[in-house]
């Protein structure tokens, strides 16, 4: 999958991707400004013991283009979210691993929330996230702000690694009580090459409705 944004960071993005039996090409446009992730809204997460990341976000890109399946090509329509970090972390030498959430409510606002675990489960302070207004305007979120309680799991038959796959999501300064749940459990990535993933689509249903995708690592057995 290529990525290329015109003017370096601009609002305009080109998505060209292809597998097996289809190929995809979107031309996408920024709706809304980019959101900065930190505490100081600079574009800086201290990501703990694994040093410093730097994250901003395009919540909202909307765009046309192409998809073509098995020969056949078609016009679409696309709604995306783009994540861009960078820096000289090495998470996976500091975390037992992470579980990131980015949300697409309904009334127009979006969440990032990340927590990173530690051997024990404990999830570090450094956690956090960024609540992004309708507006676009952003607020930092500490790990006071929200809690993230799972409620169901699921244990793959590949790797035997068991996954939260439904959570309850509460953030009390923002009037959200929510279940965030998986679309569909099977959702894992089971690379060979480095650590294993559970990344996909996920629903929000309660006090707020939407949309969003996870991304979990550290939750497969290390030996396999």
């Amino acid at each position: 999958m290529a990525i290329s944004e015109p003017g370096g960071g601009g609002p305009e993005h080109h998505l060209q991707t292809s597998g097996e039996r289809y190929e995809l090409s979107l031309d996408l446009v920024l709706t809304r400004p980019y959101a900065l992730h930190g505490p100081l809204g600079v574009c800086a997460v201290d990501m703990g013991p694994a040093g410093t990341s730097y994250f901003y976000s395009g919540t909202d890109l909307n765009g046309v283009g192409f998809l073509t399946m098995d020969g056949a090509r078609q016009a679409v329509r696309a709604s995306a979210w783009m994540d861009h970090r960078w820096g000289r972390w090495q998470s996976h030498r500091a975390f037992a691993g992470w579980d990131w959430f980015s949300l697409r409510l309904d009334d127009g606002s979006r969440v990032m929330l990340f927590d990173f675990r530690d051997e024990q489960c404990s999830v570090y302070p450094e956690s956090g996230g960024t609540w992004i207004a309708a507006d676009g305007t952003t607020q930092h979120l500490s790990g006071a702000d929200y809690a993230l309680n799972v409620l169901e799991q699921w244990t793959s038959p590949t790797t035997g690694g068991t996954y939260p796959v439904k959570w309850r999501l509460t953030m009390p300064g923002y009037g959200v009580q929510a279940t965030v749940g998986a679309t569909f459990p099977e959702q894992e990535m089971a690379i060979r090459v480095g650590p294993t993933y559970w990344q996909g689509s996920v629903a929000v249903d309660g006090t707020v409705q939407g949309v969003g995708y996870v991304e979990m690592t550290g939750y497969v057995p290390t030996a396999r």
